[in-house]
């Protein structure tokens, strides 16, 4: 993860993009609430990628169907937000061996 790897707090996250709080930015990384395109781009910009370092991981056929998956997820709970992150993490990182 690149906040990790620029050796950043979640605090020291929020205090560099000022329009967020370390809550609000937790709840992110472990898929709890949506974000929007302004915020993602906010931390893209302090974590010095583009935004599309966010979505670089993802196979190819998830950007043609992202507007599907986007109002998916809308619906689902913050549990299972939670868990389809840490799903995605995890296949994420089994490609990277």
């Amino acid at each position: 993860m690149r906040r990790t790897e620029m050796q950043l707090s979640l605090d020291d996250l929020a205090a560099a993009v000022k329009t967020v709080t370390a809550h609000q930015l937790r709840q992110y990384e472990n898929g709890e609430n949506n974000i929007t395109v302004v915020r993602l781009w906010e931390i893209a910009q302090v974590l010095k990628v583009d935004v599309a370092y966010f979505y670089d991981s993802l196979p190819s056929e998830e950007h043609n169907h992202s507007d599907i998956f986007r109002r998916y997820c809308e619906n689902m709970s913050g549990k299972q937000r939670k868990a389809l992150a840490r799903l995605m993490r995890a296949m994420i990182e089994s490609t990277k061996m």
